[in-house]
């Protein structure tokens, strides 16, 4: 019992009475400290102002009883978080009735009240407090222990876990709710049953370890188990023995988690793991996945064979290692290595190129980031070696140079007798004045002045058959592909020049409609006039023979690329064979091969562009070439 001073409220409105309890107090000792009221309503006054540690109070009061200040009868009268101290009762012989009702009511005791006792109020006050403390610290106590339940309770139903507790026999004694649900059961209906008896045929002997005597730590375990409707479920389980008062095995508790959606994508993902591994070694590609720290995630063998990296780089899972071997193989490794390092410092970046090797090889290079959610995990590696393709496509480029040519030559045997004209005409203008000059000479008439006159219209001619010669010379030369920058208003008057000998002798008009803002393209100026000749040729003989008849050649720019068309005013082309004039051996001449059209398609595309047909509202048709715009100049 605490020393302090204990403070004592005491409700009485007798004087006398209150003097001997008064007296009674002050005789023992300073270990109290005493408050008089007379009425109920002060008592409540005073409660809700102080503390106190006992409440003595007569039972029946004029303004009324001091059942009255029970903490059942005084609602909000005592604050909420104050002590409720006991109350004592004092009461007159044959109200014992009374006072029982009181202690049911709430009272802690009652006394009866006499001069003796009042004088001794004071030791029966101490005795109640005694008992007071005593009865706090039981109650106290009990509601830790129920508090201490309620939250197991809570924690064992709301938890995401089954609870399962099984004795030394192996039968369930407890499951909480979580644990049924798992296994489809009511936790009641799973009680005394065995814990076998969830499981699998398989089952018993996967799971004896769990049921080990002496292994009292807690130890993480997976199990298969039986739904109750047949089908099969995996669970984690980490559980502990526990043993009795004698330190016998006593049964076992575990946490039990649902893992089976787990071990099925985990299955699935080995499984697609594998048949990735197997696509990836099977691939003709050369693969490897590098983490962002730049480690090897992954790499098939022919990567590995393609780049001939040693075994021990392959072991060190280290990219930087590899990039190292493989710098050296490539043509610029100066160049190789920067676009690896702009590649990894944009983390979104895509690259699709070509990587030369030194010993003649060429890779195909692809690389794309992998990502999920927004997060980058890392990055793929393709590498395909694409030497024959590239040797394929050389050679295609030589036997189309020579159908070109072959083409061109055919192209001269039909031009041959508007090309004689064209080039008789300064021929003829040279031989009348340099006959003139001899004739001049021999009748001794020649002056300067007629001999420079003469010697500057020759010189012209010269020219001009010089520059005949030289466009037709260009044209069937059998020269390498070259990559230029076209003017292609320039290329279209130059093939005018060209053609126009035969445009007259087939009485056509020849109308240019160029786009003089029109910007310039990239690629061989030889074989992109050839492909404009043979559109134009084609043309002229698809017009009708009148002095009306025109062939409409125009440039255009559009948004991204520059369009050349060549309309003629003939019968146009079936609809059904729009496509196919571009098949080789499809031809619309009678002594014609089938091979022009089809060579031109071949040009153009290979110069990143286009080459289609359509037919005019009214007459004739039009092809159309599209070319991409030179980046430099466009």
């Amino acid at each position: 019992m605490s020393t302090s001073v204990h403070r004592i409220l005491l409700v009485q409105d007798d004087l006398g009475h209150t003097e001997l309890v008064r007296r009674g107090f002050e005789a023992a000792s300073d270990r109290f400290s005493l408050t008089v009221v007379t009425s109920i309503q002060k008592a409540r006054e005073a409660l809700q102002q102080w503390q106190f540690d006992l409440v003595i109070c007569e039972l029946v009061l004029p303004d009324g009883g001091g059942t009255e200040l029970l903490p059942a009868s005084a609602d909000d009268a005592i604050p909420a978080d104050a002590e409720y101290p006991p109350i004592l009762l004092l009461t007159d012989q044959g109200n014992e009735q009374l006072a029982a009702h009181a202690l049911q009511a709430g009272a802690f005791d009652y006394v009866v009240r006499s001069d003796s006792v009042l004088l001794g109020l004071a030791q029966i006050a101490d005795r109640t407090l005694r008992q007071w403390q005593h009865v706090v610290v039981r109650e106290t106590t009990e509601r830790r222990l129920r508090e201490s339940e309620a939250r197991y309770r809570r924690i064992v139903e709301t938890a995401n876990e089954g609870i399962w507790i099984i004795d030394a026999e192996h039968r369930t004694t407890f499951a909480n709710d979580r644990m049924g649900e798992i296994l489809g059961f009511q936790p009641q209906e799973m009680v005394a049953k065995s814990f076998f008896d969830f499981m699998d045929e398989q089952g018993p002997c996967d799971a004896r370890h769990l049921f080990s005597a002496g292994q009292s730590n807690s130890r993480d375990y997976e199990c298969k188990f039986k739904h109750r409707d047949g089908s099969d479920l995996w669970m984690r389980a980490s559980c502990s023995t526990f043993s009795d008062e004698n330190g016998n095995f006593a049964g076992l508790l575990g946490m039990f988690t649902d893992v089976t959606a787990h071990k099925q994508a985990q299955s699935q993902w080995l499984l697609q793991k594998t048949l990735l591994e197997c696509q990836s070694e099977a691939s003709l590609d050369g693969i490897v996945v590098v983490s962002p720290a730049r480690e090897w995630i992954s790499v098939n063998q022919r990567f590995i064979e393609m780049w001939e990296i040693p075994a021990h780089v392959v072991q060190s899972t280290s990219s930087v290692d590899a990039l190292q071997a493989i710098a050296d193989k490539v043509v610029d490794p100066e160049q190789f290595l920067a676009k690896i390092e702009d590649v990894y410092s944009h983390s979104e970046k895509c690259v699709h190129d070509e990587v030369n090797l030194v010993d003649g090889r060429c890779f195909e290079r692809y690389s794309a980031p992998v990502s999920q959610e927004g997060h980058y995990l890392g990055r793929v590696w393709y590498y395909r070696d694409i030497t024959e393709r590239k040797q394929a496509e050389q050679r295609t480029q030589d036997l189309l140079s020579q159908l070109a040519r072959a083409n061109r030559l055919s192209s001269m045997s039909e031009m041959a007798s508007a090309l004689a004209h064209e080039v008789n005409q300064p021929l003829g203008t040279i031989a009348n004045y340099a006959g003139t000059c001899v004739e001049l000479i021999n009748k001794n008439r020649l002056n300067m002045e007629d001999l420079k006159k003469c010697l500057e219209i020759i010189n012209e001619q010269c020219l001009r058959t010089g520059k005949i010669i030289g466009r037709l010379k260009s044209l069937v030369s059998q020269a390498v592909p070259r990559q230029l920058v076209i003017d292609v208003n320039k290329l279209v008057r130059e093939v005018d020049e060209i053609l126009i000998s035969e445009i007259r002798l087939g009485q056509i008009n020849m109308q240019l409609e160029l786009d003089s803002a029109l910007p310039n393209t990239t690629g061989d100026p030889i074989q992109i006039q050839q492909v404009l000749v043979n559109l134009i040729r084609n043309a002229v003989d698809a017009s009708p023979n009148d002095i009306d008849a025109r062939v409409i050649v125009s440039t255009v720019r559009t948004d991204s690329e520059l369009l050349i068309s060549v309309a003629d005013q003939g019968t146009g082309i079936p609809e059904e064979q729009l496509e196919h004039v571009f098949e080789p051996y499809v031809s619309g001449k009678k002594d014609g091969l089938g091979l022009g059209l089809s060579i031109s398609r071949t040009i153009i595309t290979a110069h990143g562009g286009r080459l289609w047909a359509s037919n005019n509202e009214g007459h004739g048709a039009t092809f159309h070439i599209s070319l991409p715009i030179d980046s430099d100049k466009g």
